[in-house]
């Protein structure tokens, strides 16, 4: 089952690959200075995150300008990786992002959602009574 795992993780971030070359495009076009962010309370506004859950800020990275963004960030709270990922399952829609692909296995859950032009991965681990939640997002590349 690793291997399903390691697979999906793969997968998640093939889709996101294409997105790295309208990252270099876009800060070369946009010439604008790194926005100073406070990872203590960032959260990007089409992201719910459930309330009991702190942003963990050493292993969270934001970049964004007036016209793009991308992010890895991770939260930590008390909850069940089932329950946060029926959470994003529910909020995620609310906010024009479609499911794309659900894996769940033991303690895991991977959830791959897109909006036009965007691209967000919330891989939700049970860590004893805690949960571990890693956003990605990024811009999906418009390849031809």
């Amino acid at each position: 089952m690793k291997r399903v795992i390691i697979l999906a993780l793969v997968t998640a971030f093939a889709f996101m690959l294409p997105g790295c070359t309208l990252m270099q495009e876009n800060v070369k076009k946009d010439r604008a200075i790194e926005k100073k962010i406070n990872l203590a309370k960032f959260q990007f506004e089409d992201l719910p995150i459930p309330n009991n859950f702190k942003i963990i800020n050493d292993d969270s990275f934001v970049y964004e300008t007036d016209n793009y963004r991308t992010g890895i960030i991770k939260y930590r709270g008390k909850d069940s990786y089932k329950n946060v990922a029926n959470f994003f399952k529910g909020e995620l829609p609310k906010y024009s992002w479609d499911l794309r692909n659900s894996i769940e296995y033991k303690n895991i859950a991977q959830l791959i959602f897109e909006k036009p032009n965007w691209i967000t991965v919330a891989y939700i681990e049970q860590d004893g009574s805690d949960v571990v939640i890693t956003l990605t997002i990024g811009p999906v590349s418009k390849t031809k």
